[in-house]
């Protein structure tokens, strides 16, 4: 029961800090944590430019703090998700249960959502009936990661997994890369710690938000990078498809 409180209580808080850095735009929110950060480039600065257009979808979006940056790209964005979030969504619906008609859409995002779908294959086969021929899925997913959003939390995926997932719902892979590495699990974990301790003092947190940035997130990141376990111990993968 005391770890459970605690738990609750680390992750009320750890909703409170990602909640503050949204408010605070893209900038501010890439550097919360190195599972946020080791996707930044990769997902938000090279695929979303480069596939994300028309009427677009994003699948259990929760607070969307990539709004912003997906709305340059996309004609119209929704934000679905199964329950109320503090922002306004445009549609509340489940991943296996999309409320659309079928062939509606020209791009759906589905970032970090499908490790808590309990049938992924049929998710996914219903993300490809709202797509229209020739749309687009972008898609992350964790390989390393703690338990989270229980008891909701069921499969961690490996690019082999995700391929078959593709396959089996019509789609053509056009990118599927490795995101972080252990070092940036670790890093993650350490800075979790890290900023629950020291969040509620307010006059530090300048300070607090200083050292995550450059330790937590950039130096590790960086290390992860330079030794390259991306491809042994991937964090997650970013995988881009187009439905056929």
């Amino acid at each position: 029961m005391a770890q459970e409180t605690s738990n609750s209580r680390v992750r009320q808080r750890r909703q409170e800090i990602e909640r503050e850095l949204t408010r605070s735009g893209p900038d501010a929110w890439k550097y919360f944590s190195t599972v946020i950060y080791s996707h930044w480039n990769k997902v938000f600065g090279e695929y979303l430019p480069k596939y994300l257009s028309g009427l677009a979808l994003d699948v259990g979006s929760g607070e969307c703090p990539y709004r912003s940056l997906a709305e340059r790209y996309a004609s119209q964005l929704f934000l679905m998700d199964h329950n109320n979030q503090p922002i306004k969504i445009s549609l509340r619906g489940d991943i296996q249960n999309i409320p659309l008609r079928s062939g509606a859409l020209a791009s759906v995002l589905c970032f970090q959502v499908l490790e808590h779908v309990a049938n992924p294959f049929e998710g996914i086969a219903e993300i490809s009936r709202v797509l229209k021929p020739g749309g687009i899925l972008l898609l992350s997913v964790p390989h390393l990661s703690r338990l989270h959003e229980l008891p909701h939390d069921y499969y961690r995926y490996t690019e082999y997994g995700l391929q078959e997932l593709a396959k089996t719902g019509g789609f053509e892979v056009l990118e599927l890369e490795p995101v972080g590495g252990l070092v940036s699990f670790l890093g993650h974990q350490l800075s979790m710690v890290f900023l629950t301790a020291f969040w509620p003092a307010r006059f530090l947190r300048p300070l607090t938000l200083f050292i995550n940035k450059n330790l937590f997130t950039r130096f590790l990141t960086f290390v992860d990078k330079y030794l390259g376990f991306k491809s042994l111990f991937p964090q997650g993968y970013a995988l881009v498809a187009r439905k056929l």
